[in-house]
């Protein structure tokens, strides 16, 4: 038989899960609030409206998009273009890209390293438009191979059987390269540079959200530099100023409606 010590702990674990039950139906029974993406801060209550579940709820149209792990870290990224030696193999019948031999002698030569790219001619000889690719530009591209499957009609319209037909597009290799003290010593791009990469805006690119993780490239002039919006900009901002910004959601759902107000009024008090 129980003790009385232990009768009396029990009873005290179902009033503690009696409260929380309570203060948990409380708050997704609170009216929904909503949330402007350029004015974190800012809270409207919406009267009447009823709370929505995380998964379904969007408040104020927020693209959800724009939030990331690391997007919130607040890192300044520079997009670059990198070099990468490519070579078609066919493999089981389908064509596949791999490391060619401009890159695969840098195990045996190390210093190659930061040459290689100078002479590679591998790579698409054209691009996804159908313009021919300069020799010396081919590594900063690479190829998607992709399967397409097209009806063959027989006289009467039916469709008598499936032609799979191969087809590619060949794009730049444009990656994200993070700015900070705490990533390569704050080297990253000298890193890069040393390996052939080089700027988006050698091959006429527009410009790209200045937030790590973010590739947006429809983005507006802030006073911290280019983003794609004004909650890029404040993150960024926050972090290289020193502002703690609190973990949150953009979610009024519980346990997560401290945090984010919180945050958003931190965030609301960064001018960008």
């Amino acid at each position: 038989m129980a003790t009385d010590k232990q009768l009396a702990a029990l009873a005290r674990g179902r009033e503690t899960l009696a409260k929380r039950a309570a203060e948990r139906k409380a708050t997704t029974e609170a009216p929904e609030q909503t949330f402007d993406s350029d004015t974190p801060g800012e809270r409207q209550e919406a009267p009447g409206a009823t709370q929505a579940s995380p998964k379904a709820s969007n408040p104020g149209g927020i693209d959800l998009g724009l939030v990331g792990r690391s997007l919130e870290q607040g890192l300044r990224g520079r997009k670059m273009v990198a070099p990468s030696c490519q070579v078609p193999v066919v493999v089981h019948g389908k064509t596949e890209w791999t490391t060619g031999p401009c890159q695969q002698q840098v195990k045996e030569s190390p210093t190659l390293r930061y040459s290689w790219f100078k002479t590679c001619p591998h790579g698409p000889e054209f691009d996804e438009h159908g313009q021919a690719i300069p020799e010396e530009r081919r590594p900063y591209y690479e190829t998607d191979i992709y399967e397409k499957r097209t009806p063959v009609l027989g006289p009467r319209g039916e469709i008598k059987e499936w032609k799979q037909t191969e087809h590619y597009s060949a794009r730049l290799r444009v990656v994200d390269v993070a700015l900070a003290e705490t990533i390569m010593s704050g080297r990253a791009v000298n890193y890069r540079l040393a390996r052939g990469a080089l700027p988006v805006s050698d091959f006429g690119l527009a410009p790209f959200c200045e937030a790590y993780g973010c590739m947006r490239q429809k983005t507006q002039q802030f006073k911290n530099g280019r983003f794609c919006s004004a909650l890029h900009a404040k993150f960024v901002k926050a972090r290289e100023t020193g502002t703690m910004v609190p973990v949150g959601g953009f979610d009024t759902s519980w346990p997560m409606a401290t945090s984010t107000q919180k945050r958003n009024e931190v965030l609301a008090a960064v001018e960008v």
